[in-house]
């Protein structure tokens, strides 16, 4: 819903002259929807040194581009409190101020995602565009470690150089009695991701390195939801567990490893684990799993039937 003065939506639009801005693979894209059901589509991405976001017509020449380098992005990440996940970026036009922003309930229970682009000038809302449900692909994760990667650090509500750089902590540890099949730090170093089996079924946390978990989750091993890297088309393992409505796929494969978060269709986030960081062995979740007399039957892990 457009709410919009003393300008027109299409004068509003038509602000900025076209930047470069690259926009067009998913995997450095850290939103993408459509709008007034699917009518329009927006794109927030960065790329080898700069950050854009972009507007237009679906699958048409974008009426808006605006880019700006990464060191000099606006990026709010998500302060780690409150009732939802919320991010944002924004990019500055002259005074007009175009807020990239991104929603998830931590509540399973809750609202669904939803995220858009908040326009203004100083404290007046020239438009509210809210994505279609749906559509989002969101990856405020990336553009996070894309921060990190140039040296700057998310320190009193700014992005700074950091002094040095961090160094990556000890991924987290298992509960006593269990093994990891994947452990990793992510955010160069920020956050720490643990997978692990043991007696009493598989266990999934995350939360800042050195510190309590945020978020832990266990599932018993019968009814588990893993599917090895020898069944799978492209040779992934990958082990789910469920929160709600909300899926975390620990993923690894030759080419690396990480978490994907999910709903329904939608990936919320995607979450790659630091170059170096990774302990992988999905062989002792195999070797849990045989030990309780559980079989691979598409997906889900259920006893074994006798020959």
């Amino acid at each position: 819903m457009f709410r919009v003065a003393p300008l027109s939506a299409a004068a509003l639009l038509l602000l900025a002259p076209a930047a470069t801005a690259d926009c067009i693979t998913r995997a450095e894209s850290f939103l993408m929807c459509t709008v007034n059901g699917g009518a329009k589509e927006l794109r927030g991405c960065w790329g080898p040194g700069d950050a854009g976001y972009q507007y237009g017509p679906a699958g048409g020449e974008p009426e808006l581009v605006l880019s700006v380098p990464l060191t000099q992005l606006d990026y709010i990440p998500w302060a780690g409190v409150g009732s939802s996940i919320w991010e944002e970026v924004n990019y500055h036009n002259g005074d007009v101020q175009y807020s990239v922003w991104h929603r998830i309930d931590r509540d399973p229970g809750g609202d669904p995602p939803s995220a858009g682009v908040t326009v203004t000038r100083g404290e007046e809302t020239l438009a509210d565009l809210q994505c279609d449900p749906g559509s989002i692909s969101a990856n405020y994760q990336g553009l996070y470690e894309a921060k990190a990667e140039i040296g700057q650090c998310w320190q009193d509500f700014s992005w700074q150089s950091c002094a040095e750089p961090a160094a990556s902590p000890a991924p987290a540890a298992c509960q006593p009695g269990s093994r990891p099949f994947l452990a990793c730090t992510t955010g160069r170093g920020a956050k720490q991701v643990a997978g692990c089996v043991g007696p009493n079924g598989a266990h999934y946390s995350y939360g800042p390195a050195g510190a309590a978990p945020e978020l832990a989750l266990t599932a018993p091993l019968d009814g588990f939801e893993y599917t090895p890297a020898a069944q799978h088309p492209a040779g992934q393992s990958i082990a789910t567990f469920w929160n709600g409505k909300t899926g975390y796929a620990l993923w690894a494969s030759s080419s690396g490893a990480g978490v994907e978060v999910v709903q329904g269709d939608s990936a919320l986030a995607v979450l790659d684990c630091d170059p170096g960081s990774s302990t992988v062995d999905f062989g002792a979740l195999d070797a849990a799993l045989a030990a309780e007399n559980l079989c691979f039957g598409g997906f889900l892990w259920s006893r074994c039937t006798s020959p």
